[in-house]
């Protein structure tokens, strides 16, 4: 986005996003009040800043919802998590602090939501709520480069962190499946520097078969970008709770290469009991495998590419300025 965000100065200050940082993140931003007080633009993505945001006149505030949340959408966060102590802290905070995160939204400016499966919640909070697509460098990823030599027949690449959101169990049950009709497939996946512990050894144990898997070291964007392009079939993630189109997925789409992944909201629209079914046809038509690489292409060039994102942002920038 940067490309076309060359007229603004921007500043950032990062939030992190484990559960239970939400108390240092809600610090993090009182911290900064004063200075929040120079720039012309405040873009709040946390939620539990939301109760934090103040303007001074002339600023522009913009509150955004990344997934549900205390306020938002109190009874599905309780769903989507798995420890029934951040069940109980989670109606807590809603019981506490639900009406002034809502309050908090309905003060910004602009409200937008990162996936379109949030816009329905977030309209009973304000009607003029919007989806913000995520930006994808459609000209990057779409452009031709030199492709790798990689292990397997076919070549499977997981490129998601092993983290319980992306439900990587999932994916790996639908590898080993994948395996049982092609003997040679070899899943390929990449060693993030932070992923969970607990998760990722029950991963490798799973992994039972060692030359059937390549981990590759953290890498560049050039260098992912090669991977996904060497790829037969690229793994999305699989969770039925979170269901949206992360950036990963977005970036593999744009690259034109075949995906297979959860998205009930977009554009694959494939339920989970047909998922494997439709991976075994990205491998075995030619026809649908095409077919199916240029409408996701044409979607995410259509949707997310950058400079049509930041044109709806700008549009929304221009009433204040």
């Amino acid at each position: 986005m940067k490309k076309y965000l060359n007229m603004y100065e921007i500043d950032y200050l990062f939030p992190t996003p484990r559960f239970y940082d939400f108390i240092t993140n809600y610090f993090l931003l009182r911290k900064n009040k004063e200075r929040m007080k120079e720039y012309d633009v405040i873009h709040v993505n946390n939620w539990e800043n939301f109760v934090n945001m103040e303007k001074r006149d002339g600023q522009v505030l913009i509150a955004e919802t990344h997934g549900k949340h205390p306020g938002f959408d109190t009874h599905g966060t309780i769903i989507s998590l798995s420890s029934n102590t951040k069940k109980n802290i989670t109606l807590l905070l809603d019981r506490m602090k639900g009406h002034d995160i809502v309050d908090g939204i309905r003060k910004a400016d602009i409200y937008y939501v990162s996936t379109p499966d949030l816009l329905p919640q977030a309209k009973k909070i304000r009607k003029d709520a919007q989806w913000l697509p995520n930006p994808v460098d459609v000209e990057f990823f779409e452009t031709d480069c030199e492709k790798i030599r990689l292990a397997g027949d076919p070549v499977i690449f997981l490129p998601s962190r092993i983290h319980g959101l992306k439900n990587p169990l999932f994916a790996l049950g639908l590898f080993k499946s994948i395996k049982k009709i092609y003997p040679g497939a070899v899943l390929h996946l990449i060693k993030y520097p932070r992923a969970s512990s607990k998760l990722l050894k029950e991963f490798k144990e799973g992994c039972v078969e060692k030359d059937s898997y390549v981990w590759h070291d953290y890498m560049t964007i050039e260098r992912l970008k090669q991977i996904y392009k060497s790829s037969d079939l690229v793994l999305g993630q699989f969770n039925n709770d979170i269901a949206c189109l992360s950036l990963v997925e977005l970036n593999v789409m744009a690259s034109k290469v075949p995906i297979v992944t959860y998205d009930p909201h977009e554009i694959i629209k494939v339920d989970i009991p047909d998922i494997l079914n439709y991976a075994f046809s990205m491998l075995s038509s030619d026809k649908f495998r095409n077919e199916n690489i240029i409408k996701n292409y044409l979607y995410v060039k259509d949707v997310h590419c950058e400079r049509k994102v930041m044109k709806l942002h700008q549009e929304n920038l221009n009433r204040y300025f």
